[in-house]
């Protein structure tokens, strides 16, 4: 009857709509997973915002840091696609804190340059967590070995100055 006539196009309905589901990338979680259209055009924009990202100014550094951040987030699912960009993001990222110095002793203060670059610096950090989370493999070793001295430096300058500066507390 009608209402068996509504429940059997329901039923056809969801078979077409469960059918359209598994017809896409080849994925078992295609409706939780980007599309490869959104992957691809995620990565080319990744690679094209490391290139502005050296010579931007700090403020729009951090945009770039953060938009870089979210579009590794889309590559999550994709292993193939993530690591290669990953590799070429963690260079821009490492390349961020070469800007660190140590303190003038004498001045005991910091640069304007390094106050400037402290919002960069925490973007960059964020990045690296974000990193940490997508792939430990990959971060493990670089971590250790290319940023955690600089890292140390940096705590180690500036509790330096921290305590050693007239305004210290």
């Amino acid at each position: 009857t009608k209402d068996d006539d509504t429940d059997a196009d329901l039923a056809d309905e969801t078979t077409n709509s469960n059918q359209l589901k598994t017809d896409g990338d080849g994925d078992d979680d295609d409706n939780k997973k980007p599309f490869k259209v959104e992957r691809d055009v995620s990565e080319k924009i990744i690679i094209k915002l490391c290139i502005f990202l050296l010579e931007s100014p700090c403020h729009l550094q951090c945009k770039i840091i953060r938009s870089i951040s979210c579009g590794l987030h889309v590559l999550r699912h994709n292993e193939k696609q993530l690591l290669p960009i990953v590799a070429e993001v963690w260079k821009h990222i490492i390349s961020q804190f070469q800007f660190l110095k140590h303190v003038d002793d004498k001045k005991h203060k910091m640069s304007d340059k390094e106050l400037e670059r402290f919002p960069v610096v925490r973007e960059c950090l964020s990045t690296v967590l974000q990193i940490c989370r997508l792939c430990p493999g990959f971060i493990s070793a670089r971590f250790s070995r290319e940023l955690w001295p600089k890292l140390i430096r940096l705590f180690t300058t500036k509790v330096n100055l921290l305590f050693t500066s007239s305004t210290s507390i």
